[in-house]
């Protein structure tokens, strides 16, 4: 089976909640970039729980839900979930906080100096849904999504009446592959579990081998579980026909006015998608050409960039890294990889009149492609390029969480000979665009360990690619380790900026 990602998982059930308005719980929300995946579907979400204990991670949570549209309900709960109403010890490790002990509910906050771990209070589904039900008139919960780390069980045993009676009608949670593994509930106990309610496995996503790449056996996956009755109620076969019924018939031809309204436009080579696709694309594409024209503005080059497409810089971020150079005038600028960057970071430095720039890349083709851009455009003496190319990495890899699995697989790892940095010192704006994640699991992360002593005191450190999970967890576990303030930003291919 083909590993998936929840967004595959939402494209599956989208089909089932169309014309619907529905109510998702979101139990172990994190920072809420699951629930705005939900939202970005163009399902009608007209209520939504998020839980998350982790008081950090919770933050940032409500930052994000108050960006959101006021069309939805959406409440941030700073709670956990479980089978009792308790007070909970956790142990604090970001994405992968975890229960450690469940104490009397009655005991008061431990003075404990560790900071690792925190307390706070847990409920019942059960308990704290009843009445949501009950006061809003609504017979079932439409998706609830458990990512809890080990709590699993519990989690289902406190929501048994509400999976009992049906009320929710899917279930999509983490499970372990490991029979002894201690992260995830291992996936045979959570499907005894459901399987007791009347849930049934629907489909498999997001298939995780033990730690990178380096042994066969499976790590976690996650399980969409359908309840009986709302399967009966939605045949397969018949849903996703009415979905595809309802879906726009688009083609390269087609009239945008027909499209709005819906209407199907006939042609030989035409393709069925929904009309929140097609909505987003244009919008993406929209965001896309305003960016690319606001660049193009803002550059004295006469020539043309590299194609802005596979692992260059899109045009919103290329945009943000120029207008930053140009307000902020750094001294030094040390840029990882990127030639559309390094063209664009230069001329930046040129308009300014004052500045340098070190680019390192891997690649000897790279590098002379980049050179001969800049000697055309007579920006060479603003940048100078180094090839380093990539070597075994045996130093510092991820965080506290990841160290120990990581090592296991140490050979995998690669990045450039530190050597390569010797002499930098007070760099002012630091970009990583690069190696490509393709080359070795969490390409990216030794950027920070050999660069972080070598910043200035007012250094920004940016990191591209952060909608992919890699460079996610590359931010937030530089954020942790160094004591940096992050935020991301929902540019094209997203990105992150770390400041000390």
């Amino acid at each position: 089976m083909a590993n998936t990602s929840i967004k595959d998982f939402l494209d599956d059930i989208i089909p089932f909640f169309m014309d619907k308005e529905i109510c998702v719980i979101d139990v172990g929300a994190h920072k809420g970039d699951v629930f705005k995946d939900v939202l970005n579907t163009g399902v009608t979400i007209t209520d939504a729980y998020l839980f998350e204990p982790n008081p950090v991670s919770f933050k940032k949570l409500k930052n994000v839900v108050e960006s959101l549209p006021e069309t939805t309900v959406v409440k941030t709960i700073n709670l956990a979930v479980g089978d009792r109403a308790a007070r909970v010890k956790m142990k604090d490790a970001d994405t992968m906080s975890k229960i450690v002990e469940v104490m009397d509910p009655k005991v008061s906050k431990s003075k404990a100096s560790d900071k690792s771990y925190f307390e706070v209070d847990s409920v019942r589904l059960d308990d704290f849904l009843r009445d949501f039900l009950n006061d809003n008139k609504r017979e079932k919960i439409s998706l609830l999504k458990i990512d809890v780390e080990g709590y699993e069980l519990e989690v289902i045993e406190g929501g048994r009446e509400l999976l009992t009676s049906k009320k929710i009608d899917v279930v999509y949670i983490e499970a372990g592959l490991n029979p002894n593994g201690v992260q995830q509930t291992y996936y045979r106990k959570i499907e005894d579990a459901l399987n007791k309610y009347g849930y049934r496995l629907f489909r498999i996503y997001e298939q995780k081998h033990e730690w990178i790449d380096d042994s066969p056996f499976l790590r976690r996956i996650n399980m969409a579980f359908f309840s009986e009755r709302f399967a009966a109620e939605y045949p397969y076969k018949a849903t996703k026909k009415k979905y595809a019924e309802r879906s726009v018939v688009v083609n390269a031809g087609a009239s945008h006015e027909n499209g709005i309204k819906g209407e199907p436009i006939l042609h030989e080579t035409s393709v069925l998608v929904s009309k929140s696709a097609i909505a987003k694309q244009l919008n993406k594409n929209y965001r896309r050409l305003e960016s690319f024209h606001w660049l193009v503005n803002a550059l004295h080059i006469r020539g043309r960039l590299p194609y802005l497409e596979g692992r260059e810089m899109a045009p919103d971020a290329l945009l943000a890294v120029h207008e930053y150079i140009r307000q902020e005038k750094p001294r030094l600028v040390v840029l990882i990889g990127g030639e559309a960057t390094a063209l664009v970071a230069a001329d930046a430095l040129r308009q300014n009149g004052i500045g340098k720039m070190i680019v390192f890349d891997h690649s000897q083709n790279f590098s002379s492609g980049t050179q001969n851009r800049l000697k055309r455009e007579h920006l060479s003496v603003w940048c100078e390029l180094n090839v380093s190319p990539l070597v075994e990495w045996d130093g510092e890899h991820l965080g506290s969480v990841q160290r120990e699995a990581v090592a296991k697989n140490k050979k995998l790892l690669k990045w450039h000979h530190p050597d390569d940095f010797s002499g930098i010192s007070n760099i002012d704006f630091l970009v990583v665009d690069g190696p490509h994640g393709s080359l070795c699991p969490y390409a990216r992360y030794p950027a920070l360990p050999v660069l972080f002593d070598k910043l200035s005191p007012s250094a920004e450190v940016w990191l591209d690619d952060t909608d992919r999970s890699d460079e996610k967890l590359i931010a937030d576990e530089w954020a942790k380790k160094y004591s940096l303030d992050l935020e991301f930003f929902s540019n094209e291919n997203g990105l992150a900026k770390l400041k000390k």
